[in-house]
């Protein structure tokens, strides 16, 4: 008897988790966002580079260009440990996608995109995968997805912390 109650029990609990709004949007949003990133790579695997290095030059494009981006605030901005950041800088320097320059007076590492990277970024990375996958939305269903994911990505980054102020700067 008691079996079957606990067992009762386990079905109501995984029926309640598979029918949930939130656990069911959570997975759209997650197979939506493979596919999209599917589509990105197979853009861009002919030329041999990989997302994380689109990524590390787009933000670099709409940085400071003279002063770079440090590789604190790129480990940030692409929510990525600072190891697994310099590791991926070391590559596109090898590369000649990027350059790396210490400033000395802020005891930083600051990297900027070369003319090989911006090159790249603006003949070849044409993202036109993203335009045709976002084709199917209209422009106001683009702006209200837009607004809720960042409603989304902002909640999520509060929730982690992410954007922390030491009490003094508040």
């Amino acid at each position: 008897m008691e079996n079957n109650l606990s067992s009762n029990e386990d079905k109501n609990k995984e029926s309640s988790i598979l029918n949930s709004p939130v656990i069911n949007l959570v997975a759209l949003l997650d197979q939506t966002n493979d596919i999209i990133y599917r589509a990105q790579e197979l853009e861009i695997k002919i030329h041999r580079i990989t997302l994380s290095q689109v990524k590390v030059m787009t933000i670099l494009l709409k940085g400071d260009v003279k002063k770079g981006v440090s590789l604190a605030d790129l480990s940030k901005l692409m929510l990525r440990e600072p190891n697994s950041i310099t590791t991926l800088i070391q590559r596109m320097a090898k590369a000649e996608l990027i350059k790396k320059r210490r400033d000395k007076k802020e005891n930083k590492i600051f990297v900027t995109i070369t003319v090989k990277g911006r090159n790249l970024m603006i003949n070849k990375v044409t993202g036109e995968s993203l335009r045709v996958i976002v084709s199917a939305l209209n422009e106001r269903e683009m702006q209200n997805l837009r607004i809720c994911l960042n409603k989304l990505r902002e909640k999520g980054r509060q929730v982690l912390g992410l954007d922390l102020k030491p009490p003094i700067l508040r």
